[in-house]
């Protein structure tokens, strides 16, 4: 498979092919593996990870999708316009059956859902030199377990980034920093590309002196205090914590802060004027049936999104209804998820 591959991306040159990418830590780190292992590719970012449009294909011959869920539609078009496909997208398989498409998905081809796009392209071609950048795509999406040699192989060759590999010696570590770093990119994605490049040749460190880590501290400053100050919008339970971040800066962040600091095995759930933020980096519990009570979804176990129209307090409600319901608790057991 891994010959296969690099034959395609041999068959075009490099103004021939492009790569089209999430915005996010996963999407960018990925992008700069496919641009590492093949050289200079043009690189277009989706905010959306469903995107609502495609990139202009004209003179394009392949065409590389990668931490982005495309419509089965979306691709037969770009393959009718003669292009070829590669897909290295990990949210939900697109088994379409065409000579020129080539679906690397790894709940297909690996049977695992805690493969993200840049832990697929380490478990394909294990490019070691920047192991620590599909370290940080991988460790920002949640997507850890599937990929352990990874893990092992930075903490053999950067231990000051990382110091073991257990979720949390990794979701506590200058791993997962740099992820929620580049993830300040999110809205200008080329600026955290460009970055990562340069780092390279270098190091990790241009990520500690560039705008994007001054954007995080002031970040972090942010939640921090929201989250002493705040404690009337912090709903606790034995089985879940719910926050209502209406209104603030940075909706979804402030759950992931309040999990990393707790380090237990509850759900922690972000409620914002509508939208729903999904997590659960400790623990056994498979967040996508909660989410399914919001018409959400997620890629994989721990994370995931969804959408109502239902009261921060109403929310609270059916979620609690849903934990007392004991057959249908039967299903939110995460050892049992099928792939």
């Amino acid at each position: 498979m891994v010959e296969q591959i690099r034959d395609i991306f041999k068959k075009y040159k490099n103004d021939e092919i492009l790569i089209f990418a999430h915005a996010d830590h996963d999407g960018i780190c990925a992008s700069i593996g496919l641009n590492f292992l093949f050289g200079d590719i043009e690189t277009i970012f989706s905010k959306l990870f469903i995107p609502r449009e495609l990139p202009n294909i004209y003179n394009k011959k392949l065409f590389v999708i990668c931490d982005l869920q495309l419509s089965e539609k979306e691709i037969l078009y770009i393959l009718r316009r003669g292009l070829e496909v590669i897909n290295l997208d990990h949210h939900v398989v697109k088994d379409i059956q065409h000579y020129e498409y080539h679906c690397l998905n790894p709940k297909k081809i690996y049977g695992k859902q805690f493969i993200s796009s840049s832990g697929l392209i380490w478990t394909l071609f294990k490019p070691i030199e920047i192991s620590w950048i599909l370290a940080v795509g991988s460790a920002g999406d949640l997507a850890i377990e599937d990929v352990g040699d990874l893990f092992l192989e930075v903490y053999k060759n950067f231990p000051e980034l990382i110091s073991g590999t257990d979720p949390k010696s990794i979701y506590n570590s200058r791993i997962f920093e740099l992820a929620q770093i580049l993830l300040m990119a999110f809205d200008t994605p080329h600026n955290g590309f460009e970055l990562l490049k340069k780092c390279i040749p270098k190091n990790y460190n241009i990520l500690y002196e560039s705008e994007l880590y001054k954007e995080y501290i002031k970040k972090q400053e942010i939640l921090k205090e929201f989250l002493e100050t705040e404690k009337d919008k912090i709903i606790e339970t034995q089985n879940f914590v719910i926050i209502n971040s209406m209104n603030q800066k940075y909706p979804g962040s402030y759950s992931v802060r309040l999990n990393l600091i707790n380090k237990d095995d509850r759900v922690y759930i972000e409620h914002d004027n509508g939208r729903l933020f999904f997590r659960n980096y400790f623990g056994n519990e498979d967040i996508r049936n909660l989410s399914k009570l919001f018409g959400g979804s997620g890629a994989h176990a721990r994370v995931g999104g969804g959408f109502t129209r239902k009261t921060f307090e109403e929310s609270i409600d059916l979620i609690k209804t849903y934990y007392n319901n004991k057959s249908q608790k039967s299903l939110f057991d995460f050892s049992k998820t099928n792939v």
